[in-house]
């Protein structure tokens, strides 16, 4: 079993999306991404999921692009999303698909936020 664990703080990417705005977005994102990723809260938790998952891999492969991880919210998680921006507290992040190319699944993935900062965790096989 691999791990990966990021944290990141709301408030320094709140800092990047000023300096950077849309651009950091489509960076880190796929246009739907991009789209979904409106609040800083919801920037912080792509990034820790993705990077998340690249250290669950071992890394970042030769020729990495954040586009090879794909984090995709379903319908079903809006409703948690938006308390978590709100924020409600720790919250449940497991409603996100992360999927990484090639053969690697399975996938639990789990988050929460504080305010200050959000937490990602992935567990591979």
């Amino acid at each position: 079993m691999s791990v990966g664990i990021d944290v990141v703080e709301v408030d320094r990417v709140a800092r990047l999306v000023a300096r950077y705005g849309g651009r950091l977005r489509r960076t880190i994102g796929s246009p739907a991404e991009a789209s979904w990723a409106a609040s800083t809260v919801r920037v912080a938790a792509l990034f820790a999921v993705k990077e998340a998952t690249v250290k669950a891999v071992g890394g970042r492969p030769p020729g990495f692009r954040w586009s090879g991880v794909s984090v995709t919210p379903s319908d079903a998680v809006s409703p948690v999303l938006d308390a978590l921006v709100d924020g409600v507290g720790l919250t449940s992040f497991s409603g996100v698909r992360v999927d990484w190319p090639g053969a690697f699944s399975g996938v639990g993935r789990w988050g929460a936020a504080d305010g200050h900062v959000y937490a990602a965790v992935v567990m591979g096989p």
